[in-house]
């Protein structure tokens, strides 16, 4: 299955836009009529769909949907790609079709395979960021150019990816950390979500593709793809292990 063609994968939007029409992921194709919808206000419009990451690693989780469906995993495999050993990190659909590949190989030769689609290198796919500043890196999809930012925030690893053009917000990923507001001596751990926002809603793959290959490379603390003080952040997905370390 490719991120560049179109999806059947049916995810249940918020309730703001369920409608009879099946959720169609495709920038070739017109979105699904806004209406009719229940919408008990203006602001339901424009409520994101929220999806969890159930995993200590997001290379290793599963992604539910509200309500607890499973409509996206990850997987971490060794592999061999052209007589290297390689780390295979894939993103499947809730059927265990995969969506596309982030082959993790020597320095500098990562690649990217997009479905059935011929390998390609991983910075020509995600151009690095420019030095000293908070873009981890850009990516283009059916014409249009987007990027991933790192935001300050002192409490968690807070990502957004908005469009090039007029820095309009498509997601916005949270790590997992422990809910301070719990009370004392009550450990709560808040699950990594990811909002998408309505304009991201036709893209939801390459989103979460996009983010798992920027994550990845930030943990890795790769500044070839980001600058020094963004790659210095270590902030993992860790789940219960995350609570051991307050």
């Amino acid at each position: 299955m490719s991120l560049v063609s179109p999806s059947t994968d049916n995810i249940d939007p918020p309730p703001a836009y369920h409608s009879t029409d099946r959720f169609i992921e495709d920038d070739d194709t017109p979105a699904p009529s806004l209406s009719p919808y229940s919408l008990e206000s203006q602001e339901a419009a424009s409520a994101p769909l929220v999806l969890t990451f159930e995993g200590e690693q997001i290379k290793k989780c599963t992604v539910l949907a509200p309500g607890g469906r499973t409509v996206f995993s990850t997987v971490s495999e060794g592999s061999t790609f052209e007589g290297c050993r390689v780390l295979e990190e894939r993103l499947r659909d809730s059927q265990g079709n995969v969506v596309a590949t982030f082959i993790r190989a020597a320095k500098g030769s990562d690649k990217i395979i997009l479905g059935d689609k011929a390998p390609i290198n991983r910075k020509s796919w995600m151009k690095p960021g420019m030095p000293f500043s908070r873009t981890l890196g850009h990516l283009s999809y059916h014409g249009a150019e987007y990027k991933w930012v790192s935001v300050k925030d002192p409490n968690q690893v807070t990502l957004e990816l908005r469009a090039e053009s007029n820095k309009t917000l498509l997601a916005r990923y949270r790590d997992s950390r422990r809910d301070w507001s719990a009370p004392i001596p009550r450990v709560e751990i808040e699950k990594a979500k990811i909002e998408i926002y309505p304009p991201g809603l036709h893209m939801i793959k390459m989103i979460l593709f996009s983010l798992l290959v920027v994550e990845l490379v930030r943990e890795d603390g790769a500044v070839g793809v980001m600058d020094g003080s963004t790659a210095s952040g270590r902030g993992k997905m860790q789940g219960g292990y995350s609570a051991r370390n307050f």
